[in-house]
C-alpha cells in the first residue's frame, strides 16, 4: 500500500482504539509535536513546486460539486519532484469548499492514468472507482485509466455522475420510506385512539343503561 493510501486508511477507519494507543505513545514520552510537523506540516521545496502546478490544473464539472487535478509527466521535470511525492496531493480537491468528489490524476509512463477518489457524505468513492475496474471504501478510492487525459476525465466524469443520480435517488427513496413510515404510525395511532374512545363509550352506553 502506498504511503498516501495507507495514511488515508487510518485517517478514515480510526476509532476508540487509535485515541489508546496515542495515549500510551504520550504517555511515554513520544514526541507528538514533531512527529505532526513531520508528517503533516514539512512541505520540501520539490513538493511545494508540484503542488503549485497541480492546483493550477485543478478543473471543476457537475455543477463545481467536483474538483479534478492532474499531475503530467513534464510537471516532474518543472518541479524537480517525481512519483513518490504525489500521493499527497490527493486531498486537495476535495478540501475545496463546496466540493463532494475530488479527483487527483497522475500521468504513468506508460501514457495511462492512474485516479485517486476521495469524497464527502454518502457519495461511494469505491462505487465510482469499482465501475472502473478499481476499488478501496467509502470515502477513498482508485483506479488506473486508459486512453488521453480527457478522455480519462470524461470516464470518471460519467460514473460520478451516475453515483449522484444513485445517491439522490437513494436520498428521495429514503424520504418516502419516512413519509409512508409516519402516516402509518399516525395511522395506527388514530386506530388505537378510535378503538378507545369506542370502548369508552360502549362503557359509558352500559352505565347509563344500568341506572
Amino acid at each position: 500500500m502506498e504511503n498516501g493510501e495507507a495514511i488515508d486508511d487510518v485517517m478514515v477507519n480510526f476509532g476508540v482504539r487509535t485515541f489508546e494507543i496515542a495515549a500510551k505513545l504520550a504517555a511515554l514520552g513520544a514526541d507528538t509535536y514533531n512527529i505532526i510537523q513531520v508528517f503533516f506540516e514539512t512541505k520540501t521545496k520539490t513538493f511545494a513546486a508540484l503542488e503549485k502546478l497541480a492546483i493550477e490544473s485543478m478543473r471543476f464539472y457537475c455543477d463545481d460539486r467536483c474538483a479534478f487535478i492532474c499531475v503530467m509527466q513534464d510537471m516532474y521535470a518543472k518541479s524537480g519532484s517525481d512519483e513518490s511525492e504525489v500521493d499527497r496531493l490527493a486531498n486537495i480537491p476535495s478540501q475545496i469548499e463546496g466540493v463532494l468528489v475530488g479527483v487527483t490524476m497522475r500521468e504513468l509512463k506508460d501514457g495511462n492514468f492512474k485516479a485517486s477518489v476521495r469524497t464527502h457524505g454518502d457519495i461511494d468513492a469505491s462505487a465510482i472507482c469499482g465501475r472502473l475496474g478499481g476499488g478501496g471504501h467509502m470515502g477513498a478510492a482508485g483506479c488506473t485509466l486508459t486512453g488521453t487525459k480527457q478522455q480519462a476525465i470524461n470516464a470518471l466524469v460519467k460514473e460520478i455522475q451516475a453515483e449522484r443520480i444513485a445517491h439522490t435517488l437513494n436520498e428521495l427513496i429514503d424520504e418516502q420510506i419516512e413519509i409512508i413510515r409516519e402516516r402509518y404510525d399516525a395511522a395506527v395511532h388514530n386506530r388505537i385512539q378510535f378503538a378507545k374512545a369506542k370502548r369508552e363509550a360502549k362503557a359509558a352506553y352500559i352505565k347509563v343503561g344500568n341506572l
